[in-house]
Order: structure tokens, then sequence, then C-alpha cells
């Protein structure tokens, strides 16, 4: 929620919080600056529901503590729901232990190659099955109709092998991403099978699929190159939200194999 002041302040905020949403209705995809009796104010679209108040004297007060639902932090701006702040997506997750190793072999290669991005944390490291989509509040109803279609799939569980790392294209920064020559047939299989399934629920699906695992971002690209193979057991799949800008993930589904 806004913090609020009394007073001569309370006005003066009132008036600021005007001028902002109506730069950002007019403005949607663009970053929102004004100058403001002194003050500057900035936000970004990934950054709704907290903006930063920032003095002439460059010291950074923010003025929002609390993360707002996204339908609400849309809302309090007045902008609608046209800007996603939310995705949802199906993937695989390897095991905590091998999640430590990727993370440690993502650390090796960036001091390795002088790569300035920062690796991605052990707990936010996945295989992304189907991108469902980017929403600005995400809709109930999808949720109920993904999951039903999660539940139809049957596939056995299974071994891959991750033995490459080498960039995808990217815009300003390209995703330097662990991937496999071979030992990911199965994960094509369990992306069909997916795919199958919310297909019948009326889902749209994208039939590309390219088993990878983003390590970070990177402004070099660099070329495909082998590493030490790296081998788990693949025994469920899950559903998972993020907070766009947020660098937050939620656990909305898990659906075990075999």
């Amino acid at each position: 929620m806004w913090i609020t002041f009394g007073g001569p302040c309370g006005a003066w905020l009132a008036q600021v919080s005007s001028v902002f949403r109506h730069a950002l209705v007019h403005r949607p995809a663009a970053r929102a600056t004004l100058q403001w009796q002194g003050l500057l104010v900035s936000a970004a679209p990934v950054s709704i529901g907290r903006p930063l108040w920032v003095p002439a004297d460059g010291f950074r007060r923010e003025i929002m503590k609390k993360y707002l639902p996204s339908d609400q932090a849309q809302l309090s701006l007045g902008i609608g729901s046209d800007i996603p702040t939310e995705r949802l997506f199906f993937a695989v997750l390897p095991d905590p232990l091998t999640a430590e190793r990727v993370a440690e072999l993502a650390e090796g290669l960036r001091d390795e190659h002088g790569l300035e991005g920062l690796p991605l944390a052990a707990e936010r490291l996945h295989i992304t099955l189907h991108h469902v989509g980017d929403y600005a509040g995400l809709p109930p109803s999808l949720l109920a109709k993904v999951r039903q279609a999660a539940a139809r799939v049957r596939s056995p569980e299974f071994e891959v092998c991750f033995d490459q790392v080498g960039s995808f294209a990217g815009n300003q920064k390209s995703p330097f991403v662990l991937r496999s020559e071979y030992g990911a047939e199965l994960l094509h299989d369990l992306h069909a099978e997916l795919a199958r399934c919310l297909h019948s629920v009326g889902s749209k699906v994208d039939p590309r699929f390219t088993p990878h695992m983003t390590l970070l971002y990177d402004r070099r690209r660099m070329p495909i190159q082998p590493v030490q193979p790296l081998r788990w057991f693949v025994r469920e799949f899950v559903l998972i939200r993020s907070f766009l800008g947020q660098s937050r993930y939620q656990l909305e589904g898990c659906w075990q194999l075999g």
C-alpha cells in the first residue's frame, strides 16, 4: 500500500501521483521519468507498484515497501491491465545436489571466460517445458485449466544428461545456457506429451523446444563447447509463476512421473 502523509505533504504527494499516473497511461511501454518540484520521479513497467522517488541530490528513497498483487499494482497507477507482470510456465527442476553442481559450473565458466553477467541462483535453475504466457494479473480460470492438463500427463521417470554450454541469440544480453548434444531425447517426449494435454483443454502450445538450462545473461556471445556431463533423474515436472522484474518464483503445481 502507499505510505500516506498528512497536511501539505499529503496534497503534494497526491499531485505527484496524478502526474506520474498520467505519464504511465500515455507511455505504458516506456520508462516514465518526470521532474517535479526538485524530485526526479522514475519507474519502469517491470517495477509497477514500487516507484522510486529520487531527489535531485541523487539519494534514492523508496516509497513503497510492500509488493501489491499484480492486478492491484496496475490499477493503483491507473494504467489498466495491459502490461504483463507475471509469467506462467511448466518446467523441470534439477534436484538440489545437481542444482548446486550446475551453479558451481556457471561460476567457474564465468571466471574462466571473463563474463560479467551474474549466475542464476541454484533455486532458480530450471528447464522450461512450456511457456504458457505473460499476464497482467494471472486469471484464476487459466490456472485451473492448465493444472487439469498437467494431471493428464503420462510419462515415465527418466535420466537426462547435459554436456555442452553456449549462448543463444539475445537482444542486449544473450542467455548463456547448459544444453545437451545427446541424452535429452526423453525431455522431448515429455514436452510433446504435455503439449498434447494442454491442447486438449484449449491452451495454445509452441511446438519448438530446445532443452536447455539458462546459467546467466551476458553481452558476450559464447560458442558451443563441451563440459563435464551432468546427469540426473527427472521424476516430476512443475508449474511456476514468475513475478516479472522481481526475480521471484512461486510454485503453482507439481506432478510426479512414472
